[in-house]
């Protein structure tokens, strides 16, 4: 009987890691991209003849498309399959940040960012969701404050990347960078959580159980 428990035990700790790991990386790069413009701002400014209102402009309007996505993505979030709908919020806002320094337009330049609030407003819900259903109370707690600490770790690894592209003098190497750490968050996002599955580890409640 110990040894059933024991193995019970740690089946439920494995399980709880990898969602953890899963869940956790992914909320981290959601604020990668997050502060990525505010951090690289000064420098984009120093280095370059970009308009400034322009990019203050991005930044409210990621914040505003941010905040309108939070309420529709979360409706979504409690229905929709998770892998894919935190793939897309981390694939798309990816490929953007990464092509945003070859963007001269300014009107491109804010449709980027205001793309990049409404993908990232996707993660939260799904994720949350994920941990609620398919880990143990124990574990459950534990795992939601680490999506606490993933946003201020995001946006410690957002800062680190920023001061790397002023070492370097080339603020283009830290969209560059931010967008190749989201794209790789994004594949391991996606063969974990099929991994997962595989493993039975996490179910989700069809259609009509969630609402």
């Amino acid at each position: 009987m110990k040894e059933q428990i024991r193995s019970a035990n740690d089946y439920g700790k494995r399980q709880a890691i990898w969602i953890g790991m899963s869940c956790i990386g992914s909320y981290c790069s959601c604020y990668i991209v997050k502060n990525i413009l505010s951090a690289v701002m000064p420098q984009m400014m120093t280095e370059s003849a970009v308009d400034s209102t322009a990019l203050g402009t991005a930044g409210s309007v990621y914040l505003l498309t941010y905040g309108i996505g939070q309420f529709i993505n979360g409706q979504i979030g409690n229905r929709a399959e998770p892998l894919y709908m935190v793939l897309i919020g981390l694939l798309l806002p990816g490929m953007l940040i990464a092509c945003f320094p070859f963007c001269h337009s300014p009107v491109l330049g804010i449709l980027h960012w205001g793309i990049c609030g409404f993908t990232c407003s996707m993660l939260w819900g799904p994720l949350s969701r994920l941990i609620g259903e398919n880990t143990e109370e124990r574990y459950s707690k534990l795992l939601l404050s680490g999506m606490t600490v993933a946003s201020v770790l995001g946006t410690l690894v957002t800062y680190l990347i920023a001061m790397l592209s002023s070492w370097l003098h080339d603020y283009r190497i830290a969209f560059l960078a931010a967008g190749i750490w989201v794209l790789l968050t994004s594949v391991f996002w996606f063969f974990s959580y099929l991994y997962m599955r595989r493993k039975k580890w996490i179910q989700v409640m069809k259609h009509e159980d969630a609402i």
